[in-house]
């Protein structure tokens, strides 16, 4: 947190920055990523939920760390959260089959981000199988 002043009583913040992570903002006092990891209204809340939870063909945007390799195929954490609008921190679109399998947008994955392993029995049923491909906006 960037205070202008010495009395700690009466800070004044550095407008256009995040309270939270000095980031550049536009409008309020937090950027699109400190809002989503700060506490929210029940209607944000309501409109998080996970790739299990999505409806089939429904769309949305999930974090690069859910992802993993194996061999040549992508799998997605069927726990990993999904939000309707994209930011910093929940920036690959995906879209759910009706077949459960997971549509992700190549455009928005990086393949440096995602890690390598294997799966077994006990760690398959944590995850959806999962393709890459071109989605249109």
């Amino acid at each position: 947190m960037k205070f202008q002043g010495e009395i700690m009583s009466n800070p004044v913040f550095s407008s256009g920055q995040c309270l939270n992570c000095d980031h550049p903002i536009t409008s309020g006092i937090l950027c699109s990523s400190c809002f989503l990891d700060s506490p929210a209204d029940d209607e944000t809340i309501s409109k998080i939920k996970t790739i299990l939870e999505m409806d089939f063909l429904e769309e949305g945007y999930t974090t690069p760390d859910a992802f993993m390799e194996e061999i040549g195929n992508i799998w997605i954490l069927r726990t990993a959260q999904v939000t309707p609008y994209t930011n910093e921190k929940y920036c690959v679109r995906i879209r759910k089959s009706l077949t459960s399998i997971i549509e992700v947008d190549y455009n928005t994955l990086s393949s440096d981000l995602v890690f390598q392993d294997t799966l077994t029995d006990e760690t398959e049923t944590n995850y959806f199988m999962a393709v890459l491909t071109r989605m249109k906006s």
